[in-house]
């Protein structure tokens, strides 16, 4: 029977790894709300904290490339080493049915030649932040690994794609990127809620970021994104729309029940401008249109990705929450997926809290009267704890 290891286990051969030359926990001191449980903080984030990567060597190790095609399609991925699984965080691992599975599987090909994971997800922003900072890692990891170390993804993918059309070159290593849907090899079927396909690779040799902290994943896509972009021009030209000053990214889907509301107010009262066309925007527009904005209102999911990544580094951010903050601890979906996100940009960072909840663990609903300020978060926030 295969074990769960979690990410403070080592999983391979460690090859390189890097501490925090930041003083984060100080930084969580001045910032965190105080209504915030900062020992808490620093228990379940302890790898962001002080860890900026880790980068196993993993031989004869077994990917496990799992598909869903219920009503969101996904990819996960586990690995495994002799008799222990690794898939990052151990809490997640109770809540996969097909675990079971996964310990009768064995492989139905072959690499020899030696890889480095990047993995992909068929959701963008979650692309951007959780996988495509694994390559800028490598590439500044330059000399580490050589030329013929191959990168390797799941399925295709047009974010990864975007990705090397609008930034330069150099930033990615000049080595083949190959899929783990070209192998052939059976496909085992799950027939749960969602169906979960199941393919079982066998690398002789794979480089694996076993972790990457947060906080490095935002400096490596923000130091890159304005290496590639400043000089370029506004190829949307919605300079108009920044005499608003602040914005509104709405979602397209019902997380915020009252959302229409919302954005008849902040309009009417606060002179927000509501934008929901974000999904038809490149990498290189959402740069030049979000950066122009002093504020920016960000909904719960992972939407909230994108003002992280491409508002300008003055830019005031309220973050609304689908839940009360201290009960956003109760689930690892708001904690480890949620919160997790928000950690870097705590210093100007205001939480917007609901009136009330929905049914889904997503979903509620916001009073326009408990917004925080715009412009000042800073001097308007809840104090920061001192300790």
């Amino acid at each position: 029977m295969s074990s769960i290891v979690d990410l403070a286990s080592q999983f391979g051969d460690l090859i390189a790894w890097e501490s925090s030359t930041d003083d984060r926990k100080n930084f969580l001191r001045q910032h965190l709300p105080t209504n915030l449980p900062y020992d808490y903080y620093l228990k379940v984030f302890k790898e962001d904290i002080e860890l900026d990567f880790v980068i196993d060597k993993v031989r004869d190790v077994d990917v496990f490339h799992l598909t869903s095609f219920g009503q969101y399609h996904d990819e996960l991925y586990y690995f495994r080493s002799g008799c222990r699984l690794f898939h990052g965080h151990k809490i997640w691992s109770k809540w996969h049915s097909f675990l079971p599975f996964l310990q009768e599987l064995t492989p139905t090909h072959f690499v020899e030649q030696p890889c480095f994971f990047v993995g992909s997800r068929p959701n963008y922003t979650h692309q951007i932040v959780d996988f495509l900072p694994n390559l800028l890692l490598r590439k500044e990891l330059n000399g580490l690994f050589s030329d013929d170390v191959m990168n390797i993804i799941g399925n295709p993918n047009p974010i990864l794609s975007e990705a090397f059309q609008f930034l330069p070159d150099h930033t990615f290593p000049t080595c083949d990127l190959n899929h783990l849907s070209n192998y052939q090899g059976e496909t085992i079927s799950i027939q749960s809620n969602p169906v979960w396909r199941i393919k079982c690779i066998r690398f002789n040799e794979l480089y694996l970021v076993r972790h990457i902290s947060i906080f490095k994943s935002f400096q490596l896509l923000r130091s890159a994104f304005k290496r590639s972009f400043d000089n370029s021009i506004d190829v949307l030209g919605h300079t108009t729309d920044a005499q608003a000053k602040a914005l509104f990214l709405a979602r397209t889907d019902n997380r915020i029940i009252n959302q229409r509301q919302l954005s008849e107010q902040l309009e009417a009262h606060y002179s927000v401008k509501t934008f929901t066309d974000l999904a038809a925007m490149s990498l290189l527009q959402k740069y030049h249109y979000l950066s122009t904005f002093t504020d920016l209102v960000i909904p719960p999911g992972s939407q909230n990705i994108n003002a992280f990544c491409f508002s300008n580094s003055s830019c005031q951010l309220i973050q609304m929450v689908p839940r009360r903050l201290t009960r956003l601890f109760e689930t690892p979906f708001h904690t480890l997926a949620g919160i997790r996100y928000n950690l870097p940009f705590l210093d100007r960072t205001a939480f917007w809290e609901p009136q009330s909840e929905g049914r889904s663990v997503n979903s509620a609903v916001w009073n326009i009267s408990n917004i925080p300020p715009f412009s000042s978060l800073r001097n308007n926030m809840t104090e920061p704890r001192h300790l």
